[in-house]
């Protein structure tokens, strides 16, 4: 708890030295900048410039923009000091010129009859010293002002800039070009290229006539061959050093060591085979046989190959290829293999396309040269993804049936994914057909680049996942959400990465940053994301100084008072309720904000809470009663609507109650307040038990009523004053009733007072002689001689039915008719009569 307050209190200093910092003098040069805004908006006007100069002056602008920003918050402080210097001498007079209440007539006609004296010297200096604070805060107020204006102006300027450019990169995406598929349509791209390749071979073989590249040639010929063979070596070897380091790296147990080898591996995995290429192209460009093209050559074949080694090394990590490596995806191994040759042969034709359009570009084709011949890749491309996602697509049903339920949610989103790369595989090879090779571009790439980037996502969560589990050395538990939380952080820091991929730019992203940088209005007080830090930094550091408060209060002050429980538990908690309120006061306060405008908005807001919450506001007043009133208090034994138990805690809505069973009851304060509530143990500790005991008849009542006495007298919670009562009740069906009503110190252990006090009682009643009676019952029977007839053995039971009917007795009839226990004679009424 220490270090978490001291990391706040850093924060929250660290702010309020910002705070300083920018009420600091800004020192701006407005002709400086409007200088450039003239500039910017007559670069908009005309909208010639390339996109790169519109680039530099969209970030100078946002520059100025920023500057201008910080500028509105100069002498903040200071101006709220003459505001309230002001608020201080009150309305003036024009503003207390209003039309006179009936009370003030009455008031003006006793003034004529005894008039007042004038208000002197002290109305003249107000008056002069409003007048020279308000034209001080007029000058206070002049740079913020001004700053406010520019600001609007720059923020404008940044957004026609955007705005520009965002039409220009869509007409280039939605641009039109020849069909690649229509036969007249390529000889000028075959024609076009075929120039730069044959100008390869031709520049070669021209230095190579030439005697200064000659003798340049012979003198590296050593240091190149090195190279190459360097570069080869560790284009040959690295594959077989990364095998040897990953299986180390999994043979590792401790994840200490296990994780950064891991990184480790990763790294020699990519970082070998691009050294050995990055060589190999060195010791090319070293020869000095390479012209201009080979040159553009060179450069785009390590473009093409950085692209192909990360690629190659994600599909390898993705689908590995042994029994014993983890996968992150839910396929069976056949799918999996299937999987894991798509994605080499994805990987290698976007190689080949971002090679070759890395070099279409440096030989400065034409736009239609370097969409015909990036067709073909379009197409392939868009082949593999779609058999790639529909892969994906039919494995779903299998894994969720494998999967547990909490894996549903990713299954749907990589359900979602897979059909959106259907759907681009076959959209951005007919788009690419029909001449629109931006819209193929725009489509198909940032597809294969999202599947890395997810996956690279997939590798980390599941690694820092696995780091947490390991460092907690206890299983995984599903109700952790922690695994979740990082899942979360990892792809929300990769989603300005997403977005970059699908055509966003850095000036979009900083754009969002600056939105929410200068906040937003609500109500016209606008609230800033350092408003907001600065409110729960303070908030914090005072809710923090609040919880140490009550925790000394219940720890090392109240115990040493006179309190009760109830009563310190109320104060513990009263401390608590009045340090959040003042902390948010506080923290508000704070911030500088003027929630004077959120008035109307919070009244009408208030109506609608009011009546959707009223029950959790009367819940919320009614513990708050309890906690002024006390009529229970933490610790007491009460009853509640036939429940009975102890109160365990009373929080702001609800108060939970521990029956005898320990079971937590949770009621509403409100059926606190407004129900019957019995409180056995409010105020003190005594209470009442009543004993009710029976003796047989012909006992002596004095000498029984003397024993009772005896023994309630004799027990150790027993108050004698006032003494225990005896009283002689009532004469039972089956005993003489007595009573034994005694006060108990402690109204808590009547349970176990009452049973020692039974076992007193019969132990003592045992002694006397005297008879703790049983209920007894006498039974007469009638028409005896019937019952023995029927009970003889040696009569049959049909020779004893043969009795006339006249001279049965209608009780024996009566019970040999009810054979079924009915007591209605249903059985004998076979004849449907009454059974009479």
């Amino acid at each position: 708890m220490n270090w978490r307050l001291w990391l706040i209190g850093v924060i929250a200093t660290l702010l309020w030295a910002g705070a300083l910092i920018a009420q600091s003098n800004p020192r701006i040069d407005y002709k400086e900048w409007e200088s450039l805004a003239a500039r910017v908006e007559r670069v908009i006007n005309y909208d010639r410039a390339p996109d790169q100069t519109m680039e530099r002056l969209r970030g100078e602008v946002a520059t100025w923009r920023e500057t201008f920003m910080d500028a509105q918050e100069y002498r903040s402080l200071r101006i709220g000091t003459v505001e309230r210097q002001l608020e201080a001498l009150g309305a003036t007079p024009s503003e207390q010129s209003e039309a006179p209440a009936p009370e003030e007539t009455a008031e003006a006609a006793e003034a004529e009859a005894d008039p007042a004296p004038s208000p002197g010297e002290n109305s003249v200096w107000a008056h002069e010293r409003r007048v020279e604070l308000t034209q001080h805060l007029a000058d206070l107020e002049e740079p913020n002002i001004r700053a406010a204006e520019a600001f609007a102006h720059a923020d404008g300027l940044v957004r026609e800039l955007d705005a520009v450019l965002r039409q220009r990169k869509a007409a280039v995406v939605f641009a039109r070009g020849p069909i690649p598929l229509n036969p007249l349509n390529w000889s000028a791209p075959i024609v076009e290229l075929d120039g730069h390749v044959t100008a390869i071979p031709i520049e070669t073989l021209g230095l190579l006539r030439a005697a200064d590249a000659r003798e340049v040639f012979l003198r590296n010929l050593p240091l190149v061959s090195v190279l190459l063979l360097l570069g080869a070596f560790l284009l040959i070897r690295g594959r077989v050093w990364t095998a040897g380091l990953r299986r180390a790296a999994r043979n590792v147990a401790p994840p200490a060591i296990s994780f950064p080898l891991q990184a480790l591996v990763i790294l020699v995995e990519v970082g070998l085979p691009w050294v050995g290429l990055a060589i190999l192209l060195y010791a090319a460009s070293l020869s000095n046989l390479v012209g201009p093209s080979g040159d553009a050559l060179l450069l785009a074949l390590r473009h093409g190959g950085l692209y192909l080694i990360i690629g190659v090394a994600f599909i390898g990590r993705l689908f590995p290829a042994g029994e014993e490596d983890p996968s992150f995806v839910a396929l069976s191994r056949p799918q999996q293999t299937r999987a894991r040759r798509t994605g080499f042969l994805a990987v290698y034709v976007l190689a080949l396309a971002m090679g070759a359009e890395m070099f279409l570009s440096l030989i400065e084709v034409t736009d239609n040269t370097q969409a015909f011949w990036l067709f073909p890749f379009f197409v392939v491309l868009g082949f593999l993804v779609y058999r790639f996602s529909q892969m994906f697509l039919l494995a779903q049903p299998q894994a969720a049936e494998e999967e547990e339920e909490e894996a549903s949610f990713a299954l749907r989103l990589l359900d979602i994914l897979a059909r959106i790369g259907m759907v681009t595989g076959i959209l951005a090879p007919a788009a690419a057909a029909l001449g629109y090779s931006g819209v193929a571009a725009a489509t198909i790439m940032p597809v294969c680049f999202s599947v890395f980037v997810l996956g690279l996502a997939a590798f980390f969560g599941n690694w820092l996942t696995e780091l947490y589990t390991a460092m907690k050395r206890r299983p995984p538990d599903h109700s952790d959400l922690a695994p979740t939380y990082i899942g979360i952080a990892v792809y929300g820091a990769l989603l300005p990465v997403l977005a970059l991929i699908w055509g966003a730019r850095v000036a979009d992203l900083t754009e969002i940053w600056a939105g929410f940088r200068e906040g937003f209005s609500m109500g016209g007080v606008k609230i800033a994301p350092a408003d907001i830090v600065t409110f729960l930094a303070i908030f914090a550091v005072l809710y923090g100084t609040t919880r140490l408060l009550q925790a000394a209060l219940r720890v090392s002050i109240l115990p040493k008072t006179r309190f009760d429980i109830g009563a310190r538990t109320a104060i513990v908690a009263g401390v608590g309720y009045i340090g959040i309120f003042l902390a948010a006061v506080i923290a508000i306060r704070s911030t500088g904000m003027n929630l004077s405008s959120l008035a109307i908005v919070a009244g009408a807001l208030s109506v609608g809470i009011g009546f959707g919450l009223q029950t959790i506001v009367s819940n919320f007043v009614s513990g708050i009663i309890l906690l002024i009133e006390r009529p229970i208090s933490k610790g007491d034994w009460i009853d509640v609507n036939g429940q009975q138990g102890y109160v365990r805690d009373i929080s702001v809505r609800a108060t939970r109650i521990e029956t005898f069973d320990r079971t937590d009851l949770i009621v509403p304060n409100s059926d606190l307040i407004s129900g019957t509530v019995t409180n056995w143990t409010h105020g003190n500790m005594v209470g009442r038990i009543i004993l009710q005991v029976g003796v047989a008849y012909g006992s002596d009542p004095a000498k029984v009523e003397r024993i009772l006495r005896e023994v309630a007298e004799a027990h150790p919670l027993v108050l004698l004053s006032p003494p225990p009562g005896i009283l002689f009740m009532a004469f039972g069906a089956d005993a003489l009733e007595f009573e034994i009503r005694a006060i108990l110190r402690d109204v808590n252990f009547s349970l176990s007072a009452r049973s020692e006090l039974n076992h007193e009682i019969a132990r003592r009643l045992a002694e006397e002689g005297i008879e703790i009676p049983f209920a007894q019952r006498d039974i007469w029977l009638r028409n005896a001689e019937v019952l023995r007839d029927l009970a003889d053995p040696a009569k049959p039971v049909h020779e004893a039915a043969k009795t006339p009917f006249e001279s049965r007795p209608a009780q024996v009839y009566r019970d040999e008719a009810d054979v079924d226990g009915t007591g209605d004679g249903s059985a004998g009424d076979a004849d449907g009569g009454d059974g009479r």
